[in-house]
């Protein structure tokens, strides 16, 4: 709630608007074919002023992948999105695959959803969050090389991942913070908190 509300920009994407009902903060605007938004519902939030964008339901992209895309027009580079994951199987691995669209509009995209965050992370990047956090790195290339890290718990024998092996699951935060580098390839990142195999703190 509290990231929704100091947000520059807020978009919906379809039904996501019906989250903000206990929110102070209405999205600017809501993006989708509109068929999973109770009618009164969108035209309780276009007269309280949020702008609702109808697309035809049979369209070459997602509900997602519009709201994204609409962002990464407006030009913003630090992107989250919230509720994209824990539904369908399909749609997480849709929203997951739009990561990289992001990537390509030189913007970093986010997942969040309760005790966890999935994106791409940039040579150098720093990643934060509790001591035992957990923080899994998949390689999206073929292989991952020069891979190096202060502030993990393991670290990869030779510095390298491969694709078609999960060897990177389950790493640890030993603090606060870690700072992870690699030479070449794409890596996925997953940091879930500690707390998620009790339920959430």
């Amino acid at each position: 709630a509290a990231a929704v509300e100091g947000a520059a920009l807020v978009l919906a994407a379809d039904s996501g608007a019906r989250h903000f009902a206990e929110l102070s903060r209405l999205p600017d605007a809501v993006i989708g074919d509109l068929d999973s938004l109770d009618p009164a519902a969108a035209e309780g939030l276009r007269r309280r002023g949020c702008k609702l964008v109808r697309v035809k339901p049979e369209k070459n992209d997602t509900d997602g992948g519009l709201v994204l895309k609409e962002a990464l027009k407006q030009g913003y580079k630090n992107i989250e999105v919230w509720g994209a994951l824990g539904g369908r199987p399909d749609h997480s691995y849709a929203n997951i695959a739009l990561l990289q669209l992001g990537e390509l509009g030189g913007s970093q995209v986010r997942l969040r959803d309760g005790d966890y965050c999935i994106f791409l992370p940039r040579k150098g990047e720093r990643i934060k969050g509790a001591s035992g956090d957990y923080v899994s790195l998949f390689a999206l290339t073929d292989i991952v090389t020069g891979f190096t890290n202060e502030g993990l718990k393991y670290q990869p024998a030779g510095g390298r991942y491969v694709r078609s092996f999960p060897l990177g699951i389950s790493n640890e935060l030993a603090g606060s913070e870690a700072r992870i580098d690699w030479a070449e390839g794409q890596l996925l990142c997953m940091v879930i908190s500690r707390d998620f195999e009790k339920g959430g703190a």
